[in-house]
């Protein structure tokens, strides 16, 4: 039996520490806290399975991040350009290829008409140097609306393609969103399934692993109690046998505790020994 009361006392102290341990352990689960029959019920997803979808999570909302940054970028570099192409469309004039010609003819037939009557140039000189004026600018600003009508198309066909590399970059944002979406509702079910609180993912791993913390605290606490009833009934069955033998007439249930017993018996004891040595001498 040993020192009954001083075990039973280290059983008591160990017993109420592993108390405070659980208690604090399943703080520990937070907001999805659960009872200790709930937490052994549950049949719980390998946490390298949860590992995994956790990783899937991560890369996913580091592609979505990565994808709506360019699909802003795309969508400003989007409405520059097409600002700068309505600008283009403001400012564009043509002169066409039949002004320039008839602007050629009139300067064409004042020249003709000067060299018919050299005495008559200080009289068409100035009408010739006016044809010859408008004919160069409008020839000279075709070259340049021909170079604004090129930027134009360069500046459409740019705006184009950038609306089809944002609406590529937006497909592709959409099926990160929808593959993130169908994994949160197959976590949701696999929670369920598993009698897992509804949590997201990205706690899961923590949870597990406290949720697995408090069960080895309560089997310890389970194994001690078992030690600690097994020193009782060992010290109660001891008990009865001693008061069995100390007064045989005296009914079980009226037996002492065990120190009681024990004290008596070694009274019996020494007394025993104290005769034995009297009939001796």
């Amino acid at each position: 039996i040993g020192d009954y009361d001083e075990a039973l006392l280290e059983f008591d102290t160990r017993l109420q520490q592993l108390g405070d341990e659980i208690e604090s352990a399943l703080a520990e689960l937070g907001t999805w806290r659960s009872s200790p029959e709930a937490l052994a019920s549950m049949s719980v997803p390998d946490l390298a399975a949860v590992q995994d979808v956790l990783n899937e999570q991560r890369a996913d909302a580091a592609e979505e991040k990565s994808l709506r940054s360019a699909l802003d970028a795309k969508k400003s570099e989007c409405d520059r350009t097409r600002v700068e192409l309505e600008q283009l469309v403001r400012t564009f004039q043509p002169i066409s290829i039949e002004q320039v010609v008839e602007a050629r003819a009139s300067r064409d037939s004042r020249w003709n008409a000067i060299k018919a009557a050299p005495h008559e140039l200080l009289v068409l000189a100035s009408d010739y140097e006016r044809n010859v004026t408008q004919a160069d600018g409008l020839s000279d600003s075709r070259l340049d609306k021909l170079q604004h009508e090129a930027d134009r198309q360069s500046k459409a066909q740019r705006l184009e393609l950038l609306e089809q590399e944002l609406e590529a970059t937006t497909s592709r944002l959409q099926s990160v969103i929808d593959r993130i979406g169908e994994r949160n509702t197959q976590w949701a079910a696999l929670a369920k399934a598993c009698g897992l609180p509804q949590m997201p993912p990205e706690m899961a791993p923590h949870w597990l692993l406290q949720r697995r913390t408090v069960l080895d605290l309560l089997r310890d606490q389970s194994d001690f109690e078992r030690q600690r009833k097994a020193r009782t009934d060992a010290a109660e069955a001891a008990r009865k046998t001693l008061w069995a033998q100390i007064k045989p007439e005296a009914k079980i249930e009226d037996a002492p505790d065990l120190a009681e017993c024990l004290r008596i018996a070694r009274d019996q004891i020494t007394l025993a020994d104290q005769a034995g040595g009297q009939r001796k001498t």
